[in-house]
């Protein structure tokens, strides 16, 4: 049984996140949206509770994929589930040298984890906005953004 994490902040989650996920789940026994816990970033949109709860309400009704927030080294939390990848999108060229550093340092630190990158599909790609142009954009673009405001009680 393979067990893949999807790590990220999700802050907030988008489409494009949506659609990597459950690609992932088609590939993988189990997918963990794995949201990362840091302490509050200056400019971050929404707690770590409220990303979480967006990312169930979002992958709910996916049976193989599971929400769980994380802190410390991806590929730790990966060893410490017992992962066996690590999946990361690439939204276009520029993600790739980026991406490419970050996977030969986790082969370095865990190389019996690999790290497979999905690429965006053209649909979803377009989702890849941050909070700001979505507050700003046209309701003909509410499709870009996977929940577009925040939790009910959250703010």
């Amino acid at each position: 049984m393979t067990l893949a994490i999807y790590p990220g902040s999700f802050d907030p989650i988008t489409v494009g996140h949506v659609d990597l996920a459950h690609r992932a789940a088609r590939l993988f026994d189990r997918v963990v949206v794995a949201v990362y816990a840091v302490s509050e970033k200056p400019g971050a949109l929404f707690s770590v509770d409220e990303r979480v709860e967006m990312a169930e309400l979002a992958f709910g009704n996916v049976p193989n994929i599971t929400v769980q927030r994380f802190t410390g080294l991806t590929v730790e939390y990966a060893r410490e589930l017992g992962a066996g990848v690590i999946v990361r999108g690439l939204r276009a060229v520029s993600d790739f040298e980026y991406e490419f550093k970050l996977a030969h340092m986790n082969a370095h630190l865990a190389p019996e984890i690999e790290v497979v990158c999905l690429m965006t599909s053209s649909l979803a790609s377009a989702g890849a906005v941050n909070a700001e142009q979505a507050n700003n954009a046209p309701s003909s673009l509410s499709w870009c953004i996977a929940y577009s405001s925040a939790p009910q009680g959250a703010h």
